[in-house]
């Protein structure tokens, strides 16, 4: 079983949309730590603060992944979404 391809897309202006594609019914652990890693690496190399990710709701795994990651969930303008803001330091 092949770990969980992320992608993250430009979506507009400083944010981006998380996407992954899963191989089988890999282990919550692994798409945690995928989900972890594509998001400290698109805030290091850009000018992301913010990544969006649209799960559906009945996907729970993919929901508490999200949230073991650091994601919160919003309700923006009547749409229902995952949002992790950039966590930069400003010292």
């Amino acid at each position: 079983m092949r770990d969980p391809e992320i992608t993250i897309e430009p979506a507009g202006p400083g944010s981006g949309v998380l996407r992954w594609q899963r191989h089988g019914e890999a282990a919550p652990e692994s798409l945690i730590v995928a989900i972890r890693t594509a998001t400290s690496q698109a805030f290091a190399g850009s000018a992301l603060h913010r990544i969006e990710a649209d799960v559906p709701a009945d996907d729970h795994a993919g929901r508490r992944a999200l949230l073991r990651s650091g994601f919160r969930w919003e309700e923006p303008a009547g749409a229902q979404c995952w949002m992790r803001p950039a966590s930069r330091s400003t010292s």
